[in-house]
C-alpha cells in the first residue's frame, strides 16, 4: 500500500484494517533505553510488515492493548517494538513488568505509513519526536542504502533513542531542553534549513509537531502529495 496524506497512530483507527490476531507470541526480552522508554523483542513467527506499519501488542489475554510501530527491520528475526512508559498506564506499565518467555497477543501488521520504492531512490526527509521514531529505525535498518535526513525532536539527549543506529551525519537531534545536538524543535531546524519541494516527507510524532512542521514545510514550497504523517497520541 502507498503512503496516505494522514494517518493516525490511536485507538480510533478505520475498523476495515483489522485483521485477525495471530498466534500467541513469547516476549523474549526488554531492553531499557532510558528511565521511561524500552524496547520489546518478541518472537516473530510468520508476522511479515512493511517498514512503518504497526502492531497492536498486550499481555495475553487482556482486554486492554495498545498500538505500536514497529522498530526492528524486516529482515530481522524478530519482532521490536519501542514503547514510552506512561504514568499509570495500563498497557505500558503491565508490558515492562513482564518476564521474558511471557505470551502476547499480537494484532497486525496495519497502516499506510510507508515508503514507496519509487521515493525509496531519493532524498527523504524523516521527522520525529519522542517515540515517533520508532518506524524511521525500521525503515533504516530494513534499507541501509536509504537516502535521508532524520530529525528527532527530544527534550535532552537522553531521550536519543539508538542514536548510532544512524550514518554518520543522518540523524540530527533537535534539543529543546539542556544542551547537545541542534538547540531547538525540529521547526527551529527546519526555519534555518528549508527543505526542496521534491522532497518526500515524512513525520512522526504528536500532533502539535505534525501540524506545525506540515504548515511549515507548505510554506517552504512542499506540495500536501508529498507530505506523509503519523500523528501518535
Amino acid at each position: 500500500a502507498s503512503p496516505r496524506p494522514i494517518s493516525t497512530c490511536c485507538a480510533s483507527r478505520c475498523t476495515a484494517e483489522l485483521s485477525p490476531i495471530v498466534p500467541r507470541h513469547t516476549l523474549l526480552g526488554r531492553r531499557d533505553l532510558s528511565p521511561s522508554a524500552y524496547v520489546l523483542r518478541i518472537e516473530r513467527g510468520a508476522l511479515r510488515f512493511t517498514p512503518g506499519q504497526y502492531v497492536t501488542v498486550g499481555a495475553a489475554g487482556d482486554v486492554e492493548t495498545r498500538e505500536y510501530s514497529v522498530y526492528s527491520g524486516a529482515g530481522d528475526p524478530y519482532l521490536e517494538v519501542l514503547v514510552k512508559e506512561v504514568t499509570d498506564g495500563s498497557v505500558s506499565c503491565r508490558l515492562r513488568r513482564l518476564p521474558a518467555g511471557s505470551p502476547l497477543d499480537v494484532e497486525g501488521p496495519f497502516g499506510f505509513f510507508t515508503v514507496a520504492p519509487e521515493q525509496a531512490r531519493g532524498p527523504l526527509l524523516f521527522v520525529a519526536s519522542g517515540t515517533g521514531i520508532a518506524p524511521f529505525h525500521a525503515m533504516v535498518r530494513s534499507d541501509p542504502e536509504l537516502d535521508y535526513l532524520l530529525l528527532h525532536g527530544v527534550r535532552t539527549l537522553d531521550d536519543c533513542y539508538d542514536s548510532a543506529a544512524y550514518r554518520p551525519g543522518r540523524y540530527v537531534p533537535c534539543v529543546s531542553r539542556g544542551t547537545g545536538g541542534f538547540s531547538g524543535r525540529v521547526t527551529d531546524y527546519l526555519r534555518r534549513h528549508p527543505v526542496a519541494a521534491s522532497t518526500p516527507c515524512f513525520l512522526c510524532g504528536n500532533s502539535a509537531m505534525i501540524f506545525a512542521a506540515f504548515d511549515l514545510l507548505k510554506g517552504q514550497g512542499v506540495p500536501s502529495e508529498r507530505l506523509f504523517a503519523e500523528v501518535y497520541f
